[in-house]
């Protein structure tokens, strides 16, 4: 029987993780539309890809603050407070008329996702924190989180078609208004002071410019080359990073707790997941580009193209990782790496005549598969055993690591692609534009998977097999204790729910 309390719980989590779900599906919404959004406001082919990076850098960068925000503030009103400004937001993306405004929504989009999305996930991890239904929650959300970057994929097709690419913001706004009231509804009042330490503003501040400085930076080294402007760009984004580790040192309230980034296997998750979403995320361009370019699809064939990805990722997530809850996370990652290499080796072999169903079909299900996968175990070790104070600094961390990751892989692999194309081109004069895109997206592909190979490397050396389950010893900090209970949810000891 299921009690009053418990149905609350599971509540909680349906209005967090469709919280989550609109900043995950924002990510990738505007992918496939990109080819409209880039006619209708003027882009340029160098500058298209910032439509998708400003949203993930201001995201990314925000994070950690937003974070702070949560723990200092109370998780309730930042959830609340962040879906109300992210629907503002998307009203202002999809009313742009010109590339500044539409930019400016982008970002806007991404400062309220970096409070909207840490408040999220500390609600649920302080919902679930222990045992068989801590991993079957995590799974969820973590299904849902990655089905929404898939997911935004076809709805931004079918919108684009059917209405106009401004339904590719203006999608999320009933998704808004429900999750700020079932939030604001079901969640408990907090009682926290509304104070803000100073040098979290600081170093948010100089995290926001640095994370923008180096993005700058390897944008126009794609472009242009190295010349002056790349070089003070790069170093300006060194000096930022630099100071604010030295500001970090300092703060009393630090937004990369020590206690949470210290512990070696949730710095390998942290490390995993950049490897990951590096690799893969920008192949949602680049397949974009050659459905539409290449192969002739239209924005709604496309986004339907996407949903063999969308189905793997979500089984992925929830089947698979919950077939296998008492494997140990780094057979888990493992494994999905190797579905993930398999599907980028497969897409290598396409070429202007290749056939969706042989080729394109069945790497999208490996790489759904193999996401999912990974994506889980990564997920639950970056925020078990967390002490609450440190609850949303956590998953502001994984998600900003979340962001940056897929915020820089879009650029370089973007980036690489089109110094691929421009170099088949110039090598062969007489090629057709096809032919110098599949060039690129050859070259980009190749990257991808030494990264996912790095990622495999990194998940061996860092999450290593734990200890059995039990009390951690009294010299350890419930931040910086075993991973047992992450690595086996379901373990005598932690079958029960506090």
């Amino acid at each position: 029987m299921v009690t009053k309390p418990d149905r609350r719980r599971w509540a909680v989590l349906a209005f967090a993780t469709l919280g989550q779900f609109v900043v995950a599906i924002d990510v990738t919404v505007a992918n496939v539309a990109l080819p409209s959004i880039q006619a209708a406001v003027g882009l340029s082919d160098s500058t298209r890809q910032w439509v998708v990076a400003a949203y993930s850098l201001a995201f990314a960068g925000a994070l950690l603050s937003g974070g702070r925000l949560a723990d200092t503030v109370g998780h309730r009103r930042t959830f609340v407070a962040g879906l109300a400004s992210f629907g503002l937001a998307s009203i202002v993306a999809g009313c742009a008329q010109e590339p500044v405004l539409l930019l400016v929504g982008r970002v806007w989009q991404g400062l309220s996702g970096a409070v909207l999305a840490p408040s999220a996930l500390a609600i649920v991890s302080a919902t679930f924190p222990r045992g068989r239904d801590r991993a079957r929650a995590m799974g969820i959300y973590s299904s849902v989180a990655a089905s929404g970057l898939a997911l935004g994929l076809v709805v931004g097709g079918l919108l684009t078609q059917i209405l106009t690419w401004r339904w590719a913001f203006w999608f999320v706004l009933p998704f808004v208004a429900v999750a700020a009231v079932g939030g604001a509804t079901l969640l408990p009042r907090e009682a926290h002071a509304v104070r803000v330490p100073r040098n979290d503003l600081v170093g948010g501040g100089l995290l926001l410019a640095g994370l923008a400085a180096l993005a700058l930076g390897v944008a126009r080294s794609q472009s242009d080359g190295v010349d002056p402007t790349v070089v003070a760009l790069l170093a300006a984004g060194v000096l930022s990073i630099v100071a604010l580790i030295l500001v970090e040192r300092r703060a009393s309230a630090p937004l990369l707790p020590p206690a949470v980034v210290a512990q070696p296997a949730r710095a390998g998750a942290y490390l995993v997941t950049t490897c990951v979403l590096m690799g893969l995320f920008g192949l949602f361009i680049l397949a974009t580009f050659y459905l539409q370019d290449v192969k002739g699809y239209s924005p709604v064939a496309t986004g339907l193209a996407f949903i063999p990805l969308v189905v793997s990722m979500a089984l992925g997530a929830t089947v698979l990782s919950g077939r296998f809850a008492n494997t140990h996370p780094r057979l888990l990652i493992l494994a999905g790496l190797g579905l993930a290499v398999t599907a980028v080796m497969i897409m290598r072999q396409l070429n202007p005549t290749s056939s969706y169903v042989t080729v394109l079909l069945p790497a999208e299900i490996l790489l759904g598969f193999g996401l999912g996968t990974v994506l889980v175990p990564c997920t639950n070790i970056s925020t078990y055993g967390v002490v609450p104070g440190n609850a949303a600094a956590a998953s502001a961390i994984y998600a900003a690591v979340q962001q940056v990751s897929a915020a820089i892989g879009t650029i370089v692999l973007n980036g690489m692609a089109a110094a691929g194309a421009a170099s088949w081109a110039a090598a062969h004069p007489d090629a057709a534009p096809f032919e110098n895109t599949i060039a690129g997206l050859v070259d980009a592909l190749g990257l991808t998977i030494g990264l996912l190979v790095l990622a495999a490397v990194v998940a061996v050396l860092f999450i290593r097999p734990t200890e059995p389950s039990g009390p951690a010893p009294p010299n350890r900090s419930p931040d910086s204790g075993d991973l047992a209970m992450a690595a086996h949810p379901t373990s005598r000891t932690s079958r029960e729910e506090p």
